[in-house]
């Protein structure tokens, strides 16, 4: 994912699951997996060494799929997807820096209510009241149906802060910061295996958009792209 930086610079992020030894921030194996960033430098035309933004062997994670947007104060907010909260196969987390570059820990907004279940691939986006819109793909939400490959199918569940989100007050972030809107925005059906959602807003609307994806008796094909759109002074 790429962003400008809050000095203006462009920097782009992403996950880290490369195993082996040197000078590159290597993991040990790929049961964890850092968040990775590197910052364009205009001058040579290059990125910049990589810089590890969240380190996945220090919180034994394999932290991955990071969306990074910026705060209504000017700060910056990242949504990852992380595994190491026992009985949940990935929960979504949430960081945060003054600079895009020094993040704080990782902080869980959105897991399953109940055990096993999965939610992943998240992204956020900022709301023109300074509320973080946060969607990810979830199969808790999606029905009973499975596909012919026996995995459990996947909606876009997507989630609201409560208030508006600052540098000042993200210390105190947590699950019950952000309210679960329903019905769920796309809603794939039967056998509707992946789900990777985005979202913008646009003018009036919020967009939420996901490729699908379907199980088959060999293997996931995509269905194409699905987009819907929300009245931004219908969330309240």
């Amino acid at each position: 994912y790429m962003m400008t930086l809050p000095d203006g610079r462009t920097a782009v992020y992403y996950a880290n699951d490369c195993v082996g030894t040197g000078d590159y921030p290597f993991v040990p194996s790929q049961k964890v997996q850092h968040i990775m960033m590197h910052i364009f430098d205009t001058q040579t035309g290059t990125f910049g060494e990589p810089i590890i933004a969240s380190n996945g062997t220090k919180h034994q994670s394999r932290d991955g799929m990071p969306i990074v947007c910026r705060l209504s104060d000017g700060g910056c907010v990242m949504v990852i997807e992380a595994n190491n909260e026992k009985d949940y196969v990935f929960v979504i987390q949430m960081l945060f820096s003054e600079d895009g570059i020094h993040w704080s820990e990782p902080v869980t907004v959105y897991r399953p209510t109940l055990p096993g279940y999965y939610c992943g691939a998240p992204f956020v986006t900022l709301l023109p009241d300074g509320r973080l819109a946060v969607s990810c793909q979830a199969t808790q939400y999606s029905g009973t149906t499975t596909g012919t490959t026996n995995t459990r199918n996947s909606v876009m569940n997507v989630l609201i802060s409560k208030e508006a989100v600052t540098m000042a007050n993200c210390s105190g972030i947590s699950t019950e910061s952000f309210e679960k809107v329903n019905p769920n925005p796309i809603v794939p059906g039967n056998e509707g295996y992946s789900v990777w959602p985005g979202m913008c807003v646009s003018g009036d609307y919020l967009l939420c958009y996901a490729d699908v994806g379907y199980n088959t008796a060999t293997g996931t094909t995509s269905s194409g792209i699905y987009l819907r759109r929300a009245l931004l002074s219908s969330i309240k």
